[in-house]
C-alpha cells in the first residue's frame, strides 16, 4: 500500500572520473532506484543528492560538498531527468538536497557570500547578516535549487521541485532551541524564487520524536511564511514531511506500540488537518531480523514492526472524511465513508508521552447509511499484546480481534483501550 516513495543519495554515483581525466555519466543506479518504487506500486520523490566526487568544490568524502561549478550540477539533474524519461520513468516529484540548514552542504571557494545573499539573509531574519557562514551556506543552496530547476525543468518542463527538505522546523534556534536556521532557508528560499522567477511547487521537512501540536505550528508557519508571497503560494501544490519517525536516533519504541500509536497520533492531531499530503515516513525496511529500535517499519521477511500495521490502518482509509466528536489529550480519532465501497472506519488512538492509562472507549456511528444495515463489522487492534513483533513474533500481522454484525440504523462498541494503542472499527455491507 505504499503511496510514494522518497529517497535522497540517489545522485552520488552517477558521475565519474575516467582514466583519461574526463567524466562519465552513469544512471545505472538511479534507473534501477526508480524502477524498484515503481514496481512496488509508489510515485517516487526523488531527493536529488549528494554530489559526485568529481564535481566537489570541496574534498569531502561524505559528498556533501557544493560543486565547483553550479553548470556542472545543473547538466547533471539534466542528464538524470533525461534519462528517466527515455527510459519511461519521467519522475514528478524532484526535491533539492537534504537538510542543508544543518550543514548537510558545504559551500565552495565560488560562494562567497556576496551582497545579494547578504540582501536575502536580511530579508529573511529582518536583520544585517552577523554570520558569514550561514550567508555562505544560503548561497550554496540557493545556486543549487537554481541550478537543479534550470536542469531538470529542461528535460522535462512538468517537472515539480521543491525544498527547503529542513532538519526540523522553519524556525531560527532563538525561536525553538531545537531548530537550526529554518526561518533563514525557508523564507530566504521563498525570497529568491520570487527575485529569480523559479518555481517552488511544494515546501518540505524533517520532523521526529515532537508532540503533534509541533507539527501543526510548523504547517501554520510555512503558511504563514507564504503569505507574504502570494505568487509563489498559489503554485504550491504539496505540503510534504520528507522524514519523520518517533526518532532519529535507534530508539525501543521504534519497534513496539509506542511508536506506532506516537505515529498514529500524529497523523490524526496534526498531518490530516493540516493536509499535510506526503507524510514519508522513515524508513522502510532493516536488513536484519533483530529488534534494536532502528528506524524501519519492516525486518527482514517483510516482518512487520506495529508502525507498519498502523500504516495499513490509514491507507486503508478511503472515500470522505466524517466528522468526528469527542476525545481528549488522550484518545482522538478519525473516520472515512466510501459509499463506491460501502465502506465505513474509524481508527481510534490512546496515546500520551508521559503517564499514559487504559482507557474506557465507546465508539458510536449514528446514523448509518441505509447500505450499512446488517452489515458486518470487525475491529483490528495494535497494543502490547495484538500485532506486535516486540513481543510476539508470531504475532506480528495485523490481527483481528472481533467481529459481528450491525443491527439496526446505528452503531455502538465498547472497549478499553490500553496505554499506546491504536484500533480501527471496519464496516463493511455484503456484497
Amino acid at each position: 500500500g505504499f503511496k510514494w516513495f522518497r529517497m535522497d543519495n540517489i545522485l552520488t554515483g552517477a558521475a565519474k572520473k575516467t582514466d583519461e581525466g574526463g567524466v562519465k555519466y552513469d544512471f545505472e543506479d538511479l534507473e534501477r532506484r526508480v524502477r524498484f518504487i515503481r514496481k512496488v506500486g509508489a510515485e517516487p520523490i526523488l531527493c536529488v543528492s549528494y554530489m559526485p566526487q568529481p564535481f566537489d568544490a570541496i574534498p569531502d568524502p561524505e559528498r556533501h560538498s557544493a560543486p565547483k561549478d553550479y553548470k556542472l550540477w545543473e547538466e547533471l539533474c539534466f542528464r538524470a531527468a533525461r534519462h528517466l524519461m527515455d527510459k519511461g520513468l519521467a519522475c514528478r516529484w524532484w526535491e533539492v538536497w537534504n537538510e542543508t540548514n544543518a550543514g548537510w552542504l558545504k559551500p565552495g571557494p565560488n560562494d562567497t557570500g556576496s551582497r545579494e545573499f547578504q540582501e536575502i539573509y536580511e530579508a529573511a531574519l529582518g536583520r544585517p547578516a552577523e554570520n558569514k557562514d550561514d550567508v555562505r551556506l544560503l548561497e550554496a543552496y540557493l545556486k543549487l535549487y537554481s541550478a537543479t530547476v534550470a536542469g531538470v525543468r529542461r528535460a522535462d518542463p512538468k517537472a515539480m521541485i521543491g525544498g527547503p527538505a529542513l532538519a526540523s522546523g522553519p524556525w531560527e534556534q532563538s525561536e525553538r532551541g531545537h531548530a537550526v536556521r529554518g526561518r533563514l532557508f525557508a523564507r530566504g528560499l521563498m525570497i529568491y524564487c520570487t527575485k529569480r522567477k523559479l518555481p517552488l511547487d511544494f515546501v518540505s521537512w524533517h520532523e521526529y520524536f515532537h508532540p503533534a501540536d509541533v507539527f501543526i505550528d510548523e504547517a501554520r508557519t510555512f503558511r504563514g511564511y507564504l503569505d507574504g508571497f502570494p505568487d509563489i503560494r498559489r503554485n504550491v501544490q504539496s505540503f510534504m514531511i520528507t522524514e519523520w519517525n518517533f526518532s532519529w536516533w535507534a530508539d525501543r519504541p521504534q519497534d513496539h506500540e509506542m511508536g506506532a500509536a506516537w505515529c498514529a497520533d500524529c497523523m490524526i492531531r496534526a498531518i490530516l488537518p493540516e493536509k499535510i499530503d506526503r507524510p514519508c515516513f522513515f524508513f522502510v525496511k532493516e536488513n536484519h531480523d533483530r529488534l534494536r529500535g532502528d528506524f524501519g517499519m519492516l525486518i527482514r521477511d517483510n516482518v512487520p514492526k506495529p508502525s507498519y500495521n498502523m500504516c495499513r490502518m490509514f491507507n486503508s482509509l478511503s472515500g470522505v472524511q466524517l466528522a468526528v466528536t469527542g476525545g481528549d489529550g488522550e484518545v482522538c480519532g478519525v473516520a472515512a465513508w466510501d459509499a463506491a465501497r460501502k465502506r465505513l472506519a474509524v481508527i481510534a488512538v490512546n496515546f500520551q508521552y508521559r503517564y499514559c492509562t487504559q482507557r474506557k472507549v465507546r465508539i458510536e456511528l449514528a446514523p448509518l447509511p441505509a447500505a450499512m444495515r446488517g452489515a458486518s463489522w470487525r475491529r483490528f487492534l495494535i497494543d502490547p499484546t495484538h500485532s506486535n513483533v516486540w513481543y510476539d513474533r508470531s504475532r506480528a500481522e495485523l490481527e483481528k480481534v472481533e467481529d459481528g454484525t450491525v443491527h439496526g440504523d446505528s452503531f455502538s462498541l465498547d472497549m478499553t483501550l490500553q496505554a499506546n494503542s491504536v484500533t480501527m472499527v471496519e464496516i463493511k455491507a455484503k456484497e
